[in-house]
């Protein structure tokens, strides 16, 4: 979505974890699903089967492309604000060569290739794909999706700082 000065708002991150708060689901990928409840603080008794509340644990919890490795390897407990930058890097990767991250143009894959895919290490690199990406891009791509989570961006303000570093011809 597109505001009313042209910035650019990011609208569906899929399941949220409220920090500072244990999860009372089992959220690690896997094939078999079974349905509970999300709860919130607005609808804590929720649980006619119908409800839009409904989701389904180790099902699909989020676009597997856009995944972090520790979401796709089922290390709920590594879950942070370090994983929404990879997400957010995922999209990077997308704009910047037209396809999604461990998405093989043409080859069928479902979802739970995908995963392995991301648990088993890096997309295709971005100058493989498109050799006239600014490297400034690449890095900064690439830095938001390490695959180890200390490595990337610790915040997405330290990843916005660069791209407007770019964008402002400062790098």
């Amino acid at each position: 979505m597109v505001g009313r000065f042209g910035e650019v708002y990011v609208m569906d991150w899929g399941l949220a974890k409220v920090h500072g708060k244990p999860d009372s689901r089992d959220m690690r990928v896997r094939p078999e699903s079974t349905v509970s409840n999300v709860r919130t603080d607005r609808s804590k008794d929720e649980e006619a089967s119908d409800s839009p509340l409904l989701t389904m644990d180790g099902a699909k919890i989020g676009t597997p492309s856009y995944m972090s490795p520790e979401q796709a390897e089922g290390r709920i407990e590594l879950i942070d604000h370090r994983t929404d930058v990879y997400a957010i890097g995922a999209m990077l990767y997308r704009l910047l060569t037209g396809r999604e991250p461990y998405v093989n143009p043409g080859a069928p894959m479902n979802q739970w290739a995908i995963v392995a895919a991301v648990a088993a290490g890096p997309p295709v690199a971005i100058n493989k794909l498109d050799r006239t990406v600014s490297p400034v891009l690449v890095a900064v791509c690439e830095k938001a999706m390490a695959r180890e989570r200390t490595h990337r961006y610790q915040d997405v303000l330290a990843l916005a700082d660069d791209l407007r570093a770019y964008l402002d011809k400062r790098v």
